[in-house]
């Protein structure tokens, strides 16, 4: 198993962190247009997401968002 399925496996299970996701994100070929603050702009192109990674926890609602982007 590779760190893309396992991060993807923790992904679905929601036991996911920040650092993780920003790894995660980089295994599909998403690539941080821009940081102001705490708040990550990633994009794939067509896509947009916003991570705002107060701390390495993240919110119920950026993982769902994270979860369909990623489908």
């Amino acid at each position: 198993m590779t760190k893309k399925d396992k991060l993807y496996k923790k992904l679905q299970a929601s036991t996911i962190n920040a650092s993780e996701i920003r790894t995660l994100l980089g295994h599909f070929g998403w690539t941080k247009n821009r940081t102001k603050g705490s708040h990550e702009q990633w994009t794939d192109g067509s896509k947009v997401i916003t991570l705002a990674t107060h701390n390495n926890e993240l919110k119920t609602y950026i993982i769902k968002q994270i979860k369909k982007a990623l489908k």
